[in-house]
């Protein structure tokens, strides 16, 4: 009889059922072999790799009748068992031959298994011919079945009904670094092991029921003779805890050009290449199976279209968009894209709909392409959703949505996270001798290891450091804002030269400079132009330094050496530990009458000060009344002289 299911029947077998009833053989004997007493309840069954928390139900479905064991080289080995549901619940019984029935076997009505659902169970489906005992093809029974059989069997309602009656429950523990749950003193015989715990008590799905025998004897002898067979009284939980790993692989310019990002991290502009891997998870016992990789990221990381690929094993898989409705399954994988709002975050969506026909622990590989487009703190993580319970388990309707109710219970877990930062400062340019007054116009550069950096502009006053190549042109030399905006959103009225006063809840970029995409590293600021209103002030140099800041997730900014003595203060740290503020003073002024007036007349007009006061154009008169008297006077006296 074959009932093969191929590769992924071969592969899925050897972790689910079919493993663990090479107990239940029948007709592998030997001349001195001797027959051991299986009628005591001194059995055994450990679960290995149970999962701290779970708990397992044991529930006999068989006898041992008898069993033979074999002494070789001082060790007894086990040379064959004999398994009958003799003494078995009817309803039991009933339940048995049911579920072997909806799994496709044909339980006989004659012969030595005849009405023996058992018996049959532990012959053909392991693979060997009850008329040739002599059969090698043990081996065959990873090809079976078994795994059917079980599923379909925990769902009889005989089953259940004699499981809740009589079944002996254990809870996995932690012994010499291996969690797992022994059961002690059971009638020797055929069990199955169910795991009744909460769905993913330890972080990983439930296992799938399992089919084992105890130990054989009252030396609890658990070895077969023949060495390929897996012991008696031990079994490996069936459950699975799948994860997915993402990695940065390398990033390139916006033209295309690989760059180094090793010591910097990302920056802005850059197009980062990333590979997500995972693993075809364990199926086993379930009808159907969700199964989504999931990648979220913060709103400064764009997904380039079009980029994603999927391979499976060797096979490069189609995307698609996500069905309107339940469609055929086909070997391709959906795509979906979406951003939750207000945090803007993105996720791609990478959902499997054939992930039942791959072949087990087969290598899931996604790679994308995202542009990093805003500067500041970026997460990004990946993760999965995948189907944890048999019991409760999706349905033909679930299509790409885990938290439909059509896709039974879905767990979702975040298994790798990559994240970065970039960091900036502000300059704010005040007049040195007038409080308060802000002065724009004034030109910078910012240089690393003696070099000028480039920039792209992004707004008046605002530029983001972009290395490499770009697709828009750069610039080495940085203009301080001269938005003449009043306080509060008033015009500015300016008869000389831009500046403004500034209220202290002032939001105004006037006489700000911000430099953003910045990593950590030594710069040196320099001042190559005056502001506008200042034509003669002394232009300044300053070291700044940003080092990683642990204990807030962020950056610290400090002032390493001014070499324009005192002109620079101390930065004031930003609130969210991104960068920080530096204070300039401008200082020296054009010298004579003219110059002098100016800077009076501007410090007067500042707006801040139109806007507490009426009199502001009155002094202006006052003060151009008095010098027009005294040019007036001098010129009489000239003209008194002169006659």
């Amino acid at each position: 009889m074959n009932i093969s299911k191929g590769l992924r029947g071969v592969a899925a077998a050897a972790l689910g059922a079919a493993t663990i009833l090479a107990c239940g053989i029948i007709g592998i004997g030997s001349a001195s072999a001797s027959p051991v007493d299986v009628s005591s309840n001194d059995g055994e069954i450990t679960i290995h790799s149970a999962g701290a928390g779970h708990v397992y139900k044991a529930l006999k479905i068989g006898d041992y009748t008898f069993a033979n064991v074999e002494e070789v080289s001082g060790t007894p080995k086990i040379a064959s068992i004999q398994t009958s549901t003799v003494g078995s619940p009817a309803t039991l019984k009933q339940a048995i031959a049911n579920a072997a029935k909806s799994a496709g076997a044909t339980v006989p009505t004659s012969g030595q298994c005849a009405s023996d659902p058992v018996c049959w169970i532990s012959s053909h489906w392991l693979g060997y011919d009850l008329d040739d005992p002599s059969s090698a093809s043990k081996d065959e029974g990873y090809k079976g079945h078994l795994r059917d059989f079980v599923t379909k069997l925990q769902e009889e309602p005989g089953f259940k009904d004699a499981a809740d009656a009589s079944g002996i429950s254990k809870t996995a523990v932690e012994a010499n670094g291996d969690t797992s749950a022994t059961f002690t003193n059971l009638p020797e015989g055929l069990y199955v092991i169910q795991d009744v715990s909460e769905a993913s008590v330890d972080g990983s799905s439930n296992s799938i029921p399992v089919l084992v025998g105890t130990s054989v004897g009252p030396n609890k002898c658990k070895t077969f003779m023949k060495a390929t067979t897996p012991n008696a009284g031990e079994v490996e939980a069936k459950k699975d805890a799948p994860s997915v790993d993402k990695k940065w692989v390398s990033t390139t310019d916006e033209e295309g050009t690989e760059v180094d990002r090793t010591q910097s991290g990302p920056l802005y502009g850059d197009v980062m290449h990333f590979n997500l891997t995972a693993k075809v998870p364990v199926t086993t016992g379930f009808n159907k199976y969700f199964f989504r990789v999931t990648d979220t990221a913060s709103s400064g990381i764009e997904y380039v279209s079009g980029s994603a690929k999927v391979r499976v094993g060797n096979s490069e898989k189609n995307l698609v968009d996500v069905p309107a409705s339940p469609t055929a399954q086909a070997d391709e994988v959906y795509l979906e894209e979406t951003t939750s709002n207000p945090d803007g975050m993105r996720r791609l969506n990478f959902t499997f709909p054939y992930i039942m026909q791959y072949q087990l622990h087969d290598k899931i590989e996604i790679e994308y392409d995202a542009k990093v487009t805003q500067t500041g703190r970026q997460n990004n993580t990946a993760g999965v959703d995948w189907s944890t319970d048999v019991r409760n388990q999706p349905n033909g309707n679930c299509v790409a949505d885990p938290s439909a109710s059509d896709c039974g219970v879905v767990k979702h877990v975040d298994t790798s996270t990559f994240s970065f930062a970039t960091y900036n400062m502000v300059l704010k340019n005040y007049d040195g001798e007038l409080q308060n007054v802000l002065l724009g116009g004034a030109k910078f550069q910012l240089l690393k290891d003696g070099k000028p950096l480039e920039f792209k502009k992004l707004g008046d006053g605002s530029y983001v450091y972009h290395p490499g190549k770009a697709k828009s042109s750069l610039t080495k030399e940085m203009t301080v804002s001269e938005r003449k905006t009043g306080v509060q959103g008033a015009r500015a009225i300016s008869f000389f030269q831009p500046r403004v006063r500034l209220a202290a809840d002032s939001n105004e970029s006037m006489g700000n400079l911000k430099i953003d995409g910045l990593p950590l590293g030594i710069y040196t600021v320099s001042q190559i132009a005056p502001p506008t209103s200042k034509p003669n002030a002394e232009l300044l140099k300053f070291d700044v330094k940003f080092t990683e800041d642990v204990s807030n997730h962020g950056v610290y900014v400090s002032l390493l050496k001014d070499y324009t003595q005192g002109l620079v203060q101390q930065p004031v740290q930003n609130k969210d530990h991104l960068g920080a503020t530096f204070s300039l003073n401008v200082s020296k002024e054009p010298s004579g009458l003219l110059g002098a007036l100016g800077s009076i007349s501007n410090g007067i007009l500042g707006p801040g000060t139109l806007a507490r006061t009426g009199v502001s154009l009155f002094i202006l008169l006052i003060l151009l009344c008095c010098l027009m008297a005294i040019a007036t006077t001098i010129m009489r006296r000239r003209h008194q002289i002169s006659r």
